[in-house]
C-alpha cells in the first residue's frame, strides 16, 4: 500500500479530496493531508510519502516550491498538481520539472482519481525494476565472490604474476592487500569431520571458521582467505596501518599471527566443535614466490602434519621437527616421532592416485627410519606394522576389492592382532601387496580408458550429423575436453579430429561410391552446415571436388 498526502490551503477542498479518495481508493493507498505547505514538509520529513497531490496556489509557499523540496529529498514521490484553467500553460511547464501530471479543477473526481492510479501504476513498475536491479546486483556479487575465490587460487597457482594486473584485480574484487609488497601464507586443515555430514554443512562451517578467523585478524591485519580442497583454508596476511617496508613491523605481525591461531583453534572448537589444524609460513614472500610457498605448505601439511589433530606449527618449526624425526642431531626420543605418522599417511595418498615410483620411494625410506628407530626401541616396527596394515585395510575397504584380492593374495597378515606373530620382515610383504594393487589399478585404467575411446568412436560414427565437437564429445564420456584429448591421442596415436576426418572421408567416399545422394545431402548426412564447406574438406584431403571423386568412379 502506498501513501498519499494532499496538499491545498483551502480546509474544505483538502477534507472534500481526502473523503472522496478514502471512498475509491482506501483500499491502494494510506492517506494523509496538510493545509499549506509547511505542514506537508513536517509530514514528509517524518513519514515516507509516494504521492503528494497538492494545489499550486497557496500563500508564502506554493506548491512549486514544495515540487523543488519534494525533488531534491524525496527524488521518487510523485508529485499531481491541481490548478484552474488559468494556469494550464504553468502547470505543464511544472511537468518537465519533475511533476508528474496535472488535473484540471474543472475535470471533476473521477479524473483525479484516474491520474492517481496512473502513478500507483508507475510506482509499482518502478519497484520491480528496483527488485530486478537489485537482485541483478545481488547475484552479481554472488559471482564476484565466486571470481574472487577463483582469482585467489589462480594466484596461487600462479596463473597471475604482473603486478599491475594485480592492482587492477585488487581494486575490482575489494581485495585489501598490497600488490607490491609481501604476504604471509597461512593454511588450515579442518581435522575430524564428522562422517554422516554433507557438503552444504561442511561450506557452512568453513564459512564460520573464516568469521571467526577474520574476527580475530581484523584488528592488526588485512587479509585475503578462500577454502580448497573441500576441507581447507588459505589465508594471505598483510600488517595493518603500518610501513610495509619495515621489517619490525613485520615481525611484531608474525608474532600476532602465530599467537593468535591457537585462540581461534580454542575458539572453533568450544563453538563449532571443530578441531583444526594450522601451518604457517613463518616469513612473508614476494608475490612471485608465493606459488612455490603455497605447494611448499601444503606438501608439509600433507606430508608431516598426517592424521594428527590440532597442530600448530609454522614451517621453520616443521623442518626443525623432521629433522628430529630422522634422528638428526639433539633428539632424545626411542619412539617413532609423530611427524612420521603424517608421512606414513602420505602413503594412502599415493595408493588411492595409483602413483607408484613416490610410493616405493617414500615408502622405503620410512622403512629405513623405522629401522633405525628399532634399533633403541623394540616396539617400533610393531608400531609402523599396525599403521600400514590400517592404511591397506582403509584402501581395500574404500575401494570393495577385499574379497577379490583375497583371492589372489594371502590378506590374514593384516588382520594379526597379537604383535608376537608380526613377522620380523614384513616390509617385503607390505611392498608385493602395494605392487598387487597398482598392477590392478593399472588394469581397471586401461580398461576404463579403452571403454571411454570405444564410446567416442561410438559416438562419432552414430551422430555423424549432429554436433561431434571436443566440447560434446567431452559430456558424452562425462571428462574434461583437453584432459579427453590428451587421453585419446596417448591411447590411438590420433588426435580426436584427425580421427573424426578420417571417419568422414570413408562414409563421404562410401556414400558417393554406392548411393544416389546430391552432394548437398551427403554433406548433411556428415553434418555440414553447406555443400560448400564439405567440397573444400573433400578436395582439401582428395584434391578432388566429391564430383569429380564420383565421375571417377564411373570412368
Amino acid at each position: 500500500m502506498f501513501r498519499l498526502l494532499i496538499v491545498d490551503d483551502i480546509k474544505i477542498v483538502a477534507d472534500g479530496l481526502m473523503d472522496m479518495l478514502r471512498h475509491n481508493m482506501a483500499a491502494q493507498l494510506e492517506l494523509f493531508k496538510a493545509y499549506s505547505a509547511f505542514e506537508a514538509l513536517d509530514v514528509l520529513s517524518g513519514t515516507k510519502i509516494d504521492i503528494v497531490l497538492t494545489d499550486i496556489k497557496m500563500p508564502v509557499k506554493t506548491g512549486i516550491d514544495l515540487l523543488r523540496e519534494i525533488r531534491g529529498q524525496w527524488p521518487r514521490c510523485k508529485v499531481i498538481f491541481l490548478t484552474s484553467y488559468n494556469d494550464f500553460e504553468y502547470a505543464k511547464e511544472l511537468i518537465n520539472q519533475g511533476g508528474f501530471e496535472y488535473v484540471l479543477k474543472t475535470e471533476g473526481d473521477e479524473r483525479i482519481v484516474q491520474v492517481i492510479g496512473r502513478a500507483v501504476q508507475t510506482l509499482n513498475a518502478e519497484l520491480r525494476n528496483m527488485e530486478l536491479i537489485e537482485r541483478a546486483q545481488t547475484d552479481m556479487d554472488r559471482a564476484k565472490s565466486t571470481h574472487r575465490k577463483e582469482y585467489a587460487l589462480e594466484m596461487l597457482e600462479g596463473i597471475h604474476k604482473s603486478e599491475v594486473s594485480r592492482r587492477q584485480q585488487f581494486a575490482y574484487y575489494h581485495i585489501p592487500l598490497a600488490a607490491d609488497k609481501p604476504v604471509f601464507v597461512l593454511i588450515a586443515r579442518m581435522d575430524g569431520w564428522k562422517e554422516l555430514m554433507n557438503v552444504s554443512d561442511r561450506t557452512l562451517l568453513l564459512y564460520a571458521v573464516s568469521n571467526i578467523a577474520a574476527e580475530y585478524f581484523s584488528a592488526s591485519l588485512y587479509f585475503l582467505h578462500t577454502p580448497f580442497e573441500r576441507t581447507k583454508l588459505v589465508w594471505l596476511l598483510q600488517p595493518r596501518q603500518v610501513d610495509l617496508s619495515d621489517e619490525e613491523a613485520w615481525k611484531r605481525a608474525a608474532r600476532f599471527l602465530y599467537g593468535t591461531l591457537e585462540t581461534v583453534q580454542e575458539t572453533c572448537r568450544e563453538l563449532l566443535q571443530l578441531r583444526i589444524s594450522f601451518l604457517l609460513g613463518r616469513r612473508p614472500v614476494p608475490w612471485e614466490e608465493l606459488p612455490d610457498k603455497f605447494q611448499s605448505l601444503l606438501f608439509m601439511l600433507k606430508r608431516g602434519i598426517g592424521f594428527t589433530s590440532e597442530l600448530l606449527l609454522t614451517d621453520e618449526e616443521f623442518l626443525q621437527l623432521e629433522n628430529s624425526a630422522r634422528g638428526g642431531k639433539g633428539t632424545k626420543s626411542n619412539s617413532i616421532h609423530p611427524l612420521l605418522y603424517g608421512q606414513f599417511s602420505l602413503l594412502f595418498d599415493y595408493l588411492h592416485s595409483s602413483r607408484k615410483e613416490p610410493f616405493i620411494d617414500l615408502y622405503r625410506e620410512l622403512l629405513e627410519l623405522v629401522a633405525k628407530q628399532a634399533a633403541t626401541n623394540e616396539y617400533a616396527k610393531v608400531e609402523a606394522y599396525y599403521f600400514l596394515a590400517s592404511i591397506f585395510l582403509s584402501f581395500l575397504n574404500e575401494r570393495n576389492v577385499m574379497t577379490d584380492l583375497h583371492a589372489k593374495f594371502d590378506l590374514s597378515p593384516l588382520f594379526v592382532l597379537d604383535p608376537g606373530n608380526i613377522h620380523d620382515d614384513f616390509g617385503a610383504y607390505f611392498e608385493k601387496l602395494a605392487n598387487l594393487i597398482f598392477e590392478s589399478n593399472l588394469s581397471e585404467t586401461n580398461e576404463k580408458t579403452n571403454r571411454i575411446v570405444s564410446e567416442v568412436q561410438q559416438y562419432v560414427h552414430h551422430h555423424m550429423h549432429e554436433d561431434i565437437s571436443l566440447p560434446r564429445l567431452g559430456e558424452v564420456v562425462h571428462l574434461n575436453p583437453s584432459y579427453l584429448s590428451r587421453l585419446y591421442k596417448e591411447m590411438t596415436g590420433l588426435s580426436i579430429s584427425d580421427y573424426i576426418i578420417e571417419v568422414k572421408l570413408i562414409k563421404a567416399k562410401d556414400l558417393l561410391r554406392n548411393s544416389h545422394l546430391k552432394i548437398h545431402e551427403i554433406a548433411q548426412t556428415l553434418g555440414y552446415n553447406s555443400s560448400i564447406a564439405f567440397i573444400r574438406f573433400f578436395k582439401k584431403i582428395t584434391n578432388m571436388t566429391p564430383l569429380e571423386y564420383r565421375e571417377s568412379l564411373q570412368a
